[in-house]
C-alpha cells in the first residue's frame, strides 16, 4: 500500500486517495515498516537518510536541507559518511 509496488487487480485508497494516481501525496502522510533489518551495511548515514527521504517523496530541491537536519537531530554530525556497518 506504500505504493512502491502497484496493485495487479482491484483499487487501494489511503485517506481518500488512489494509490495508483496519488502515491506523491500518500507518502507524505505513511511511513514504511519494512519486516526486515532496515539498515543496510554498506551503506553511509548520509546515503541512508536519502534513501528514506526519497521513499518519502522529499523533494529533490529539499533534500539536502532534509538531509542536514536530520544528521544534526540524530546526533551524528561528523558521522555522515560513515557506514553502516562501522557504527556501534
Amino acid at each position: 500500500m506504500s505504493g512502491l509496488f502497484l496493485p495487479n487487480s482491484g483499487c487501494v485508497k489511503i485517506l481518500g486517495l488512489d494509490v495508483e494516481v496519488n502515491s506523491d501525496d500518500i507518502r507524505c502522510n505513511m511511513g514504511v515498516c519494512p519486516q526486515q533489518n532496515i539498515i543496510f551495511d554498506e551503506l553511509t548515514v548520509r546515503e541512508h537518510i536519502i534513501f528514506y527521504a526519497s521513499i518519502k517523496g522529499v523533494e529533490e530541491n529539499e533534500m539536502n536541507r532534509q538531509v542536514e537536519d536530520t544528521i544534526m537531530k540524530i546526533d551524528l554530525i561528523g558521522k555522515e559518511n560513515t557506514k553502516s556497518k562501522a557504527l556501534s
